[in-house]
């Protein structure tokens, strides 16, 4: 049985910082679940962060915060794409606020509260366990005598995990035009892995810039139609993003990924491990396309392997 916990009493160390917003009691917020990733067998797989939710959307709906929806950090933090989508997602939905529930490498449990259009931090506290950050942002409602406009909270939260990037359906070919037409390949943010990247795209038989991507609309402006990117986070997330076709019994994915310079292989992969996959979109209509097959990783490095191998097999360019 759940424990309510504006109903217990704190027996952690606690701190608080910045001024607890007086509208987290009469706006809707928005929940991201930002907790360790636990190794399973080679991969990196997503707790029971619903569960926590559950725990979370419950004593929320006590305090009079409205919490409309709950995201997975992984799903938010993607990509860019995967950021700006969510976010005009929820601006749509009129929210104000961004709770960030997390949990670092010490084992502490932390609650950062923002302002959803800046993104900057208003109010945050954290404790020893999940319950001890719920208690401290009751106690901190009820010192402040917030009056609480929200009553209709539902006792249950709304797990979002399907909100593509794009309205087309993930095209499973490569673009012919990509032949003739120079592709922007979105570059990091440090050379030791650009160049790794040149290194790895050495075989792409067409050609390529590498560039400061920041949306589409820039990189059309910049000249390029077509450009190269990719995401990290659960293969099912991504799948979701990317708007495949996904089924509803799937446990593990299936990738086909780099055997030798020539030839691939299979490799399973559980639905929510954390993978990388690459794919090209179309900087006009925003239509992506993810190749034949799956050929997500486990690190970048391989997807992007896989991805080149994957086309310069379907290009019969080998």
């Amino acid at each position: 049985m759940r424990i309510l916990l504006l109903l217990s009493i704190s027996i952690w160390y606690t701190f608080a910082q910045g001024q607890l917003p007086e509208t987290i009691v009469t706006s809707r917020s928005l929940v991201v679940m930002d907790l360790p990733l636990e190794k399973d067998d080679g991969f990196l797989i997503r707790g029971d962060w619903q569960k926590q939710s559950e725990t979370i959307q419950e004593n929320l709906a006590l305090m009079g915060v409205d919490a409309i929806a709950y995201l997975h950090a992984g799903d938010w933090n993607a990509s860019s794409t995967s950021r700006a989508t969510f976010k005009d997602f929820f601006e749509k939905r009129e929210v104000t606020h961004l709770m960030l529930f997390s949990k670092n490498e010490d084992g502490l449990f932390e609650l950062s509260i923002k302002n959803f259009d800046t993104l900057s931090e208003q109010w945050k506290t954290s404790g020893g366990s999940l319950n001890q950050v719920l208690f401290r942002l009751g106690k901190e409602i009820k010192k402040r005598n917030l009056v609480v406009e929200n009553f209709l909270s539902p006792p249950d939260p709304e797990i979002v995990t399907d909100v593509p990037i794009t309205s087309w359906t993930a095209s499973t070919t490569f673009p012919g035009q990509i032949k003739r037409l120079t592709v922007g390949v979105a570059q990091f943010d440090n050379e030791e892995e650009n160049n790794r990247l040149r290194e790895i795209l050495e075989p792409y038989p067409y050609t390529f810039e590498l560039f400061n991507y920041t949306d589409n609309e820039d990189a059309f402006r910049k000249g390029y139609q077509y450009v190269l990117l990719h995401m990290g986070t659960a293969g099912e997330s991504i799948k979701k993003l990317l708007n495949y076709h996904t089924g509803t019994n799937e446990t593990d994915y299936i990738s086909t990924v780099v055997s030798d310079s020539t030839a691939t292989k299979i490799k399973t992969i559980p639905i929510d491990a954390f993978v990388y996959k690459f794919y090209f979109q179309h900087t006009v209509n925003h239509e992506a396309f993810v190749g034949r097959h799956w050929d997500a990783d486990i690190t970048w490095e391989a997807a992007l392997r896989n991805f080149v191998l994957n086309l310069r097999i379907a290009f019969r360019e080998i």
